[in-house]
């Protein structure tokens, strides 16, 4: 249930973990204990990589990141270029770039 949830709102910049708990019919503070025993993360950060990890998978897809940044939930583009990198250990543009040359390798040794 958690996992459709995110699925269905992680575009929303204004979506919260407070948002998530309420959805989740949980307190705050419920909700918190839950999450870190299941994910071992705090709510807060495992929201955040679940809009990385979405945003990854879109700019694979060809997106660009300034669209990406929006439609993952992000406001502001150097928070997101910021969370990225301490995600991925790239920044967004460097991990575009070195999945387009993995591409283009891959087809080249296919010929």
């Amino acid at each position: 249930q958690l996992q459709e949830r995110l699925e269905e709102l992680y575009s929303d910049e204004n979506f919260s973990v407070e948002n998530l708990a309420e959805e989740m019919n949980m307190s705050r503070s419920n909700f918190y204990r839950k999450i870190k025993a299941l994910t071992d993360m705090a709510p807060n950060d495992y929201l955040k990589c679940f809009r990385l990890n979405k945003a990854a998978m879109m700019l694979r897809q060809g997106f660009r990141v300034s669209e990406t940044c929006a439609q993952t939930g992000f406001n502001s583009s150097s928070y997101f270029a910021k969370c990225f990198k301490a995600q991925f250990g790239m920044s967004p543009k460097e991990w575009v770039l070195s999945n387009q040359e993995g591409t283009v390798n891959k087809e080249e040794k296919g010929n």
